[in-house]
């Protein structure tokens, strides 16, 4: 356990240098770089994605639309796919409150690096301020692919991401891929979201070490 921890620390702070060292300019101190990034003119967040919009059951030329999706307007959006990338765009701009408005008020999230769920909005809107401020202004959400699924006799439609976070530059930044799954309504309202961000420390084969002694234990037990 404490060989584990060790790891897992230096890999943390490696991990943690790598991003501080993307954030700043050629030859620029931090002093410099937070000063720059105070002066620097804010223009609005755009979502950098791929040309992915699949909608299975439909027309290649559907699938392959890249729907224009603006985070301010009135008009209202209920297409599932063009409902996620509104929830990235805005916040990617930082618009947690319009946000949270896509949500619906029952809804249940979980991402996995957090025990438990966020269960309602403001448990979520809690969760997606406290990340907000923890990281800079220029980090944003990158939708790599994503495919959306018919609605089922719930009237549920199954929308999968993949995604990565980069800098308002197009910079990838590294150790920060995931996949997230959302459960859209009719109305257009998220009811559901599931995040498996990219682990930091690559465990495969010693999980799969661990993964089989535990196997091997169970089996003895179950014998007795």
């Amino acid at each position: 356990f404490f060989l584990s921890a060790m790891v897992s620390s230096t890999l943390l702070t490696t991990t943690s240098l790598t991003i501080a060292l993307h954030l700043l300019p050629t030859g620029a101190s931090p002093s410099i770089a937070r000063s720059t990034s105070r002066s620097r003119t804010q223009s609005p967040r755009r979502i950098f994605s791929a040309p992915f919009h699949r909608h299975f059951g439909q027309s290649k030329a559907r699938r392959n639309h890249e729907l224009s999706v603006q985070c301010s307007g009135s008009e209202e959006v209920r297409d599932p796919g063009e409902v996620i990338r509104k929830y990235f765009q805005c916040w990617n701009e930082r618009r947690m409150e319009d946000a949270i408005g896509l949500f619906d008020e029952s809804l249940s999230y979980e991402d996995t690096l957090y025990p438990g769920k966020f269960e309602g909005k403001n448990s979520l809107k809690g969760h997606l301020y406290s990340i907000a401020g923890a990281v800079p202004d220029n980090f944003m959400f990158v939708v790599d692919d994503l495919a959306v699924a018919p609605y089922d006799e719930k009237g549920i439609a199954n929308v999968g991401v993949q995604w990565h976070v980069g800098l308002d530059d197009g910079t990838a930044l590294p150790f920060t891929r995931g996949c997230s799954m959302y459960k859209v309504d009719r109305n257009g309202r998220i009811v559901f979201g599931f995040d498996v961000p990219e682990p930091v420390a690559k465990t495969g084969n010693i999980s799969l070490g661990i993964l089989k002694a535990v196997s091997g234990i169970l089996k003895l037990l179950n014998r007795k």
